[in-house]
């Protein structure tokens, strides 16, 4: 497919779009302020392999401030931070996430999921409850809505995309619309560019398609198979404080859908 490629303003960072954009673009960044981050696994060392929900949770971390309360710089040290305490293993952002707040390791104690190996976390005042800030959807065909709903209200969005045998994770800063719905969404992936030392950051376009109660991204690692199987955001310190981030619907239902989370992400 035709692919473009331009340069993102004060960013200094790639846009890349895998198919041209289709319809209205709406981008989070531009309402809320700040810029995209894409935080890469590094090829000079062997601890990140199966890292890239920490790398997704560390880019919103970053954007949304809570890195900052951390007096951590960006998202590059959050996510070595995460490097130097978790097991080089699968996982989930709201595990990283609530790590952060509290130094909680909430992971599965099951093999093959990420564990804390050395105590840290808990950079967040305790005044600020991580539940209050987390939000959640794992309903194939809500993803869409939630990206869109969680964006609006100034959260930081990450995805989880899935095949049949496997998992990744992506960062989500915006979406594509027009009056027949939703078209693509744009997103930054740790594996982007991940043999190169210093790899640039890299914001990327894919269309998205629906089909049997999924949304599947198009031309994703050269194939049409991955689909959105669930959204998890974090809500901005000046956001949750005393606003309501909108709920699409199927948070309610967290205990029919917590046996979708049985795939770990890599």
């Amino acid at each position: 497919m035709k692919r473009m490629m331009k340069i993102l303003g004060l960013a200094l960072a790639t846009i890349v779009l895998a198919s041209p954009a289709r319809g209205s673009t709406y981008l989070g960044f531009r309402e809320w302020g700040g810029q995209w981050c894409d935080t890469e696994k590094s090829p000079l060392t062997a601890e990140d392999d199966h890292l890239c929900w920490a790398a997704s949770a560390a880019n919103v971390l970053d954007w949304t401030g809570w890195g900052g309360i951390a007096n951590f710089g960006n998202a590059d040290r959050i996510f070595a931070e995460f490097r130097d305490h978790w097991t080089d293993d699968g996982g989930l952002m709201s595990y990283a996430w609530r790590w952060w707040f509290d130094g909680l390791d909430r992971a599965p104690r099951v093999t093959g999921w990420s564990h804390v190996d050395v105590p840290g976390g808990a950079f967040v005042d305790r005044q600020f409850n991580f539940d209050d800030y987390y939000y959640r959807t794992a309903l194939d065909q809500l993803a869409m809505s939630a990206i869109d709903e969680y964006l609006h209200s100034g959260c930081g969005v990450t995805l989880v995309i899935s095949q049949p045998t496997r998992s990744h994770t992506l960062t989500c800063w915006g979406y594509d619309y027009d009056d027949g719905g939703y078209r693509g969404v744009w997103v930054t992936d740790s594996d982007d560019n991940r043999n190169m030392a210093e790899a640039p950051d890299v914001l990327r376009y894919f269309d998205v398609v629906s089909r049997d109660g999924r949304w599947y991204l198009q031309d994703h690692n050269g194939g049409d198979g991955w689909y959105i199987n669930e959204v998890q955001a974090l809500g901005r310190p000046q956001v949750a404080a005393g606003a309501q981030v909108p709920e699409p619907g199927c948070l309610a239902w967290f205990s029919l859908t917590w046996l979708m989370l049985a795939r770990r992400r890599r």
